[in-house]
């Protein structure tokens, strides 16, 4: 099975819990390569009260340049995991947007949910023209009220991780999600090669067994995903 990362960490001293070392990044990358996937989202976190966005876009060049002269036949396309705040539309945005593409995967606050957040992604797709992917939509604890707020947003796709397939607790959000008709894609949301490595290996062995899928559907939801996976990869001129 062949499949993007849409959500990776891969990129060294990007991320205060990300790898530290061009051999960690390097790491991830061979361990993604065995479990199937072919081409990597480089999101690292952005967040604007930390850093502006030209030394952040420096830095990220710095890694991947590092990155992709240790492996050169890697598939990395640069991006950004985009913290949502109030003035987010005053932030030049379009410069987060995930390789040459208008796409822009947005990290929601972990607060209870607020009207201003719709507000804060809508006008800042709006005035960039952007499609906004919505970060591990899973973990937020969003009710289905708010999880339609969100699907309502023009050309909206949502990511979750592909480790959530495994968690019975997670079944409900997922069943939620998947049932709103958008697009829905995976990502590893790695950060290193212990704690939160690739695991894609999950989704592989789940629809290779086959058993065990009556309880939440994850056979369909994952075969869902990779439809989606390649009318997105599309967007992002990703080559499929």
């Amino acid at each position: 099975m062949d499949y993007i990362d849409f959500h990776c960490h891969i990129l060294y001293d990007m991320d205060f819990d990300g790898p530290r070392k061009v051999e960690v990044s390097r790491k991830i990358h061979e361990m993604q390569k065995e479990q199937g996937v072919f081409a990597v989202c480089a999101t690292p976190h952005y967040y604007p009260w930390n850093e502006d966005i030209d030394s952040f876009l420096a830095r990220r060049s710095a890694a991947l340049e590092k990155l992709q002269s240790a492996i050169p036949d890697a598939v990395i396309y640069p991006g950004a995991e985009v913290q949502v705040f109030a003035d987010l539309p005053m932030q030049p945005a379009d410069r987060m947007c995930i390789g040459q593409s208008n796409a822009i995967l947005l990290e929601l606050p972990f607060t209870p949910f607020k009207p201003w957040i719709i507000s804060a992604i809508e006008n800042t797709v709006f005035k960039y023209s952007l499609v906004p992917i919505i970060a591990h939509v899973e973990r937020y604890g969003l009710s289905v009220k708010d999880l339609h707020k969100l699907a309502s947003i023009p050309h909206v796709i949502f990511q979750v991780n592909v480790e959530s397939f495994r968690s019975f607790t997670a079944a409900s959000a997922l069943r939620a999600i998947y049932s709103l008709g958008i697009p829905v894609i995976l990502g590893s949301d790695a950060h290193n090669v212990t704690k939160r490595p690739p695991r894609f290996s999950i989704a592989s062995s789940l629809l290779a067994k086959k058993h065990g899928f009556a309880d939440f559907g994850r056979a369909e939801m994952l075969e869902s995903s990779l439809r989606a996976q390649n009318d997105v990869a599309k967007r992002l001129k990703i080559k499929v």
